[in-house]
């Protein structure tokens, strides 16, 4: 049975296929230069640079989107129990920006119900996902507004 969002997912580990980090590289640096600068910024961190991103400009510095070995055929993560803080932070269905396929999709009250959460945070409020997120952390919390 499902327990987050991710078990949602239509398109497991998208998410960390390519993403964006703040990590500044020196200015025509390349991969090594990239996982250096990584390394230095979050120690311990299993991303590899993909590629330099054209998203973002500076006269002194390139900014790279990243991939992650970790992430199992499946899409899923495997190293889950000690993944580093930017993946512990990252929270399912929170990115607007395409990182999170899950954000702004409307789920069906079955697969509401899959996530285990109380009848009472599927209210309006939990038709889009946004919503639901909202919805349901109140709901986890106790709340009943």
């Amino acid at each position: 049975m499902p327990k987050t969002l991710c078990d949602l997912c239509h398109d497991p580990g998208h998410c960390c296929r390519a993403f964006f980090l703040t990590v500044a590289v020196p200015l025509g640096g390349g991969p090594d230069e990239a996982a250096a600068a990584l390394a230095e910024t979050i120690p311990d961190a299993p991303f590899v640079p993909l590629e330099r991103s054209d998203l973002e400009h500076s006269d002194t510095v390139d900014y790279w989107r990243w991939t992650c070995p970790a992430l199992t055929p499946l899409g899923r993560c495997s190293v889950y129990e000690t993944r580093p803080q930017p993946c512990r932070s990252f929270e399912a269905g929170s990115a607007g920006d395409g990182l999170c396929t899950m954000h702004g999709v409307r789920l069906t009250g079955a697969e509401l119900a899959e996530l285990g959460l109380p009848q009472s945070a599927f209210g309006k409020l939990a038709e889009t996902l946004d919503g639901f997120v909202n919805a349901a952390r109140r709901a986890l919390q106790g709340e009943t507004r």
